[in-house]
């Protein structure tokens, strides 16, 4: 039998960096690194006056790897309190009807599925069983329309996945059903000197409240602590305010096994 084939679909640009298209692109090497052979199907936008016109922020906008599929370019839609770079070509549709016809995958997995259009028309030409991962928490105002409208391919879905409790709230508000909590990750370098700390925490995070603030808090009080009683000079800063359960270090059990996303 042959490697498992797993395809990867995010409705964003590859050519801006984010936190679901770095969560897809470490998912895929930590599945290359257990044996399966995995391709990504997403946007891109090539360098050229049309992208710098569509996309006033720079980004990376080489060529692709080989192993991402690309379907077409963005364009920036405000959506629950962010400028996502979202594929909306009717082009990409057929574009993935044929990548799916060809790769012809044993598994795919949506990020934010209920995203058009590369999620939307892979759940709905999809034979394959499908995975999903919900990234979003809030209100999501926009699924009143998106529920009425395509809200019924959720069904298709074989597995629900969301990276934190929130996630999986505002999920299921709209899409009732059961989800796995799956929290995200930090890359954990395989070595790591511990030496010559200071004892300085940084919170960097998104903009809604959370109990981070209370995390914040404690991290000050036990380093206020350490501080009293060996003399480190200590400091907690934040930055944001970091979202339940978004970043967690993990320790992977062997060196084979990344942080996170094997799903």
């Amino acid at each position: 039998m042959g490697a498992v084939k797993v395809g990867i679909v995010v409705p964003y640009s590859w050519s801006f960096w984010g936190g679901v298209v770095e969560h897809a692109e470490l998912q895929a090497d930590a599945l290359r690194r257990l044996g399966c052979e995995v391709k990504t199907i997403m946007g891109n936008d090539p360098p050229g006056q049309f992208t710098r016109v569509l996309h006033p922020r720079h980004g990376r906008h080489g060529m692709p790897p080989p192993d991402v599929i690309p379907i077409g370019r963005s364009v920036i839609v405000p959506a629950n309190g962010t400028l996502p770079n979202i594929i909306l070509s009717p082009r990409s549709v057929f574009r993935i009807k044929q990548a799916l016809a060809r790769e012809r995958f044993d598994v795919v997995h949506l990020h934010e599925p209920m995203t058009p259009t590369p999620c939307i028309a892979t759940l709905a030409m999809c034979t394959a069983p499908m995975v999903a991962t919900f990234h979003a928490s809030g209100d999501l105002g926009w699924m009143k329309v998106g529920k009425w409208a395509w809200g019924f391919l959720a069904e298709r879905l074989d597995h629900r996945i969301a990276v934190s409790e929130r996630a999986r709230e505002s999920a299921a508000r709209w899409l009732p059903g059961d989800y796995e909590i799956v929290p995200n990750g930090v890359l954990i370098p395989a070595q790591a000197d511990a030496s010559g700390r200071q004892n300085r925490i940084v919170f960097a995070g998104r903009h809604e409240a959370s109990s981070a603030s209370s995390r914040r808090r404690s991290s000050r009080a036990n380093c206020s602590r350490r501080r009293r009683s060996s003399r480190p000079r200590s400091a907690a800063r934040a930055s944001g305010s970091s979202s339940s359960g978004r970043w967690r270090a993990r320790r992977p059990s062997s060196p084979q096994r990344s942080r996170d996303t094997a799903t």
